[in-house]
């Protein structure tokens, strides 16, 4: 089974908002195959004298596996080329019903053939180019039949103009149905995304999505040789906040503490609450200068800040540790125990302060 979805996906992983594009780059895939196959065995009939098409339809078949083989190995190359692929597969499967139309009289269903481009098209690449290869195949058809003189019966042409007709209604109606699906379901993941990503209470990062980015932006700081900084904040004597205010009034001094800090930070800054009172904030590009002056801006916005609840003024201060990525630095874990160890020195310090990390906080720690 892995080597037929291999196939039938062209090598390529989906993300969760790409099932339609899976399923089309699955419908391609089986087109080209069945195309190639079912071409490739009617011109090897036809040469080797079992099923007469004649040479000039069995050379048509030929040339037109050969396309469709291309095709099939052109898709494994960029999931952005698929519908180009797929235009060309289906030009060249018209190649083949049109010579089968002219070449072959014998076959009365030859013009079945049409309606499996029309059904294609429709599905894989979209309703106008669907609505295109209804206009191109009528066209083939009663151009060929004037032409040439197939003498297919009016009766017979006018039913099957109005089979494609009507199959291409069916399927715009059904190709729009399963876009706006995915539109939806694509809107529905994204406000479960931000649910999932961000914290309930203040708004900010939570920590898994906080820890993912700050891992992805320590990685390209690692690749790039950047600097990157870290922040470790605490809400000072919060647990008195709560037992003296209750837990209504710390749940707003944590909202307007977020509030208050995310005003400070740059667009590039990532800014976490990691659970309760404690928080995070990775600076990308910056060194351990940069990020004490940011912290110093902090610890004065937050020692200014006040929570007026019946006339009475609640303040509050915060402890931060700072720490900077160095070389002995593999992964971001050593940077946030750095930050931690610096932020626990803070409050021994007295609150209210800024610790900066010193190297052999994490000399010492095996991650």
């Amino acid at each position: 089974m892995t080597i037929i979805n291999n196939i039938l996906t062209s090598g390529f992983a989906f993300d969760e908002g790409e099932d339609l594009l899976r399923f089309r780059f699955k419908m391609l895939n089986i087109m080209l195959l069945i195309s190639m196959s079912a071409m490739l065995i009617f011109a090897l009939l036809n040469d080797l004298g079992f099923n007469q098409l004649g040479d000039i339809h069995a050379r048509s078949n030929y040339f037109a596996a050969f396309i469709c083989l291309l095709a099939f190995f052109w898709l494994r190359q960029s999931k952005r080329d698929y519908k180009r692929v797929a235009m060309v597969t289906i030009f060249a499967t018209m190649i083949s019903f049109t010579s089968a139309l002219l070449f072959v009289p014998n076959d009365e269903f030859r013009l079945v053939w049409f309606l499996l481009a029309v059904i294609v098209a429709h599905l894989v690449v979209g309703r106008g180019f669907g609505i295109f290869i209804v206009a191109l195949s009528i066209l083939i058809i009663f151009g060929s039949n004037h032409l040439f003189n197939i003498n297919f019966s009016g009766l017979t042409l006018t039913t099957f103009v109005m089979s494609l007709l009507i199959s291409s209604l069916l399927l715009n109606s059904y190709s729009e149905k399963i876009t706006s699906y995915q539109i939806e379901l694509l809107r529905q993941n994204e406000e479960l995304k931000k649910l999932a990503n961000r914290d309930d209470l203040t708004g900010i990062m939570s920590r898994r999505y906080f820890l993912d980015m700050a891992n992805s932006y320590f990685s390209t700081s690692l690749r790039n040789k950047r600097a990157i900084s870290m922040l470790m904040l605490d809400i000072d004597h919060f647990k008195q906040i709560n037992d003296r205010y209750g837990h209504p009034v710390g749940d707003r001094m944590l909202v307007l503490f977020a509030e208050q800090i995310s005003k400070l930070l740059r667009k590039s800054d990532i800014f976490g609450r990691l659970g309760g009172e404690e928080f995070g904030i990775v600076l990308f590009e910056t060194d351990i200068d940069g990020a004490q002056v940011l912290a110093e801006k902090i610890r004065q916005a937050i020692e200014r800040l006040r929570y007026q609840l019946e006339g009475e003024s609640v303040k509050m201060t915060t402890s931060i540790g700072v720490s900077e990525k160095i070389d002995e630095d593999s992964h971001f874990e050593k940077l946030m125990v750095r930050s931690d160890r610096a932020l626990y020195q803070s409050k021994r310090s007295g609150r209210n302060c800024i610790s900066v990390a010193q190297l052999w906080a994490t000399r010492d720690v095996e991650l």
